[in-house]
């Protein structure tokens, strides 16, 4: 699904690992989508921003293939963790952050 039509994210190991950080179900369901949908929305700019870095000859990925690509890279930042131990630590912070609730 998420080769041809870009709707649903790959959910392998590396994605799966990079929602759990952020308390996002590791499971392709429903919940999960919803999930994934208000963790989009609630970072639109910034997944706007660098969207275009992506675009080739008028073809731009989907909300959804931004998605698993972003959490993909975390797990695979986990999966390496000598290597980006600064990265980890920002992305960490940020999803710590993510589901607390205003004050």
């Amino acid at each position: 699904m998420l080769g041809v039509y870009g709707n649903v994210p790959a959910y392998d190991r590396h994605v799966k690992d990079g929602v759990s950080l952020f308390v996002i179900s590791t499971n392709l369901n429903e919940i999960s989508l919803r999930q994934l949908a208000s963790f989009y929305n609630e970072n639109i700019s910034e997944f706007s921003s660098f969207r275009p870095l992506f675009s080739k000859d008028g073809a731009a990925y989907t909300p959804i293939k931004l998605l698993d690509m972003y959490f993909w890279q975390i797990g695979y930042m986990m999966d390496n963790q000598e290597s980006y131990t600064n990265e980890l630590h920002q992305v960490i912070e940020f999803a710590g952050n993510y589901k607390k609730p205003p004050k």
